[in-house]
């Protein structure tokens, strides 16, 4: 069960501006189309417009311009609010989409956590091979669920990371007895407000593979732990 919470505007501004930093999650629901949801990440903001880069390009992206848009913001609390959508981006930037910055703004209470997020110490180290030579780099750990991750590359050279590329991730979860290395590939690679690289992991987990089947369930179990932990200290508040 879901209630709404109407915001204000310094409180909007706050929130944006934190949602940019963390590069949240985000899913728009264009009026008109039952059902059609399209998710990305936030990546900028200013006081007319929002930019999200979009996890896959949708079909059909000529008829987004012009759209009026439910748009929610997803992490330990899920936002919304309704935008028209200025700009798809074209095919210069397949992948991004320009929001007008809303005016009203509503926090949906939740109890349950839809992405398990992490300290900001937290981090993940992602290996692949270039060229017959391995490479590798770490990345802070935005979130995670059990079919994939997203996390950010701090400001610099940006690895050479295109969508598709398979890569290894080795990370560890304060709940798990020891690390996780996962094969994955790269479904979203783009720049942020500050120039570091965020990306956009999908864990490629074999289904059948006995050995993948047991990872994913460790996983899982380890998340799993990790939000009802954070769900007790909220309600201990």
């Amino acid at each position: 069960m879901k209630c709404t919470i109407a915001l204000n505007g310094p409180q909007i501004q706050n929130i944006l501006e934190c949602a940019v930093r963390c590069n949240a999650p985000v899913r728009i629901e264009p009026t008109g189309e039952e059902g059609r949801r399209i998710h990305g990440q936030f990546v900028s903001c200013d006081d007319e417009v929002l930019v999200v880069v979009l996890d896959d390009p949708p079909q059909a992206r000529n008829r987004l311009i012009g759209r009026y848009a439910d748009v929610h913001v997803l992490g330990e609390q899920e936002y919304a609010f309704s935008t028209d959508i200025l700009d798809d981006g074209g095919p210069q930037e397949p992948r991004q989409v320009v929001l007008r910055r809303p005016q009203a703004l509503e926090v949906l209470q939740r109890r349950r956590i839809s992405r398990t997020r992490l300290a900001p110490s937290s981090t993940v180290e992602l290996t692949w091979n270039e060229k017959r030579q391995k490479r590798s780099c770490a990345a802070a750990l935005l979130n995670i669920s059990p079919d994939g991750m997203a996390c950010r590359v701090a400001p610099g050279p940006a690895p050479d990371l295109p969508i598709g590329r398979m890569i290894e991730v080795r990370f560890e979860l304060p709940t798990a007895s020891q690390a996780f290395q996962i094969r994955a590939s790269i479904r979203n690679n783009a720049r942020g407000e500050d120039d570091a690289s965020l990306l956009g992991i999908q864990f490629e987990l074999r289904s059948g593979d006995p050995a993948d089947e047991r990872m994913k369930r460790e996983l899982a179990d380890c998340l799993y732990r990790r939000t009802q932990a954070l769900r007790e200290m909220e309600e201990a508040k």
